[in-house]
C-alpha cells in the first residue's frame, strides 16, 4: 500500500507505486546487509516478489509505474494497451526504472547473488 493513516490502521491510498516500494526495497536491503536482519532481508524480497508478479512487463523487462491491486485506479499514468496477461500496461519512465535498478543492486548485494530473479531482472 502507498499510505496508511498516521496510526497505520487505515489505509489512505491502496495504490502500489513502484517508485516508492522500489526505495523501501533499497533501504531494506542496506540495513539487511548492514546489520545482518534476516526479517529486513525477507521483507525486501517479499516487496520484490510482489512488484515484480504485478508489475513486470515481459515485453520491455521494465516495470509498469503503478496501480492497484486488481487493477482498477492507475493514478493518471497513461495506459498503454495490455500486458501479457491481459491486463492494463502502464508508461515507464526512466527515473523509476533507474531507482528500481539501484534497489536490485542493493537487494542482490544482500543476498549475495543467491537469487536468481533478482540476478535476472537487475
Amino acid at each position: 500500500m502507498y499510505a496508511v493513516s498516521r496510526d497505520g490502521k487505515r489505509v489512505t491510498d491502496p495504490s502500489i507505486n513502484v517508485y516508492a516500494n522500489a526505495f523501501a526495497i533499497y533501504g531494506l536491503s542496506k540495513y539487511s546487509e548492514v546489520t545482518g536482519s534476516s526479517e529486513a532481508l525477507t521483507l525486501a524480497l517479499q516487496t520484490f516478489r510482489t512488484l515484480d508478479a504485478l508489475y513486470h512487463s515481459s515485453s520491455t523487462g521494465g516495470y509498469d509505474e503503478s496501480g492497484t491491486i486488481g487493477g482498477t485506479v492507475f493514478d493518471s499514468i497513461a495506459l498503454e494497451g495490455t500486458n501479457s496477461a491481459g491486463q492494463p500496461q502502464l508508461s515507464q519512465s526512466f527515473n523509476t526504472l533507474m531507482h528500481v535498478a539501484e534497489a536490485l543492486t542493493e537487494l542482490s548485494r544482500a543476498t549475495i547473488g543467491k537469487d536468481a530473479l533478482v540476478q535476472a531482472r537487475l
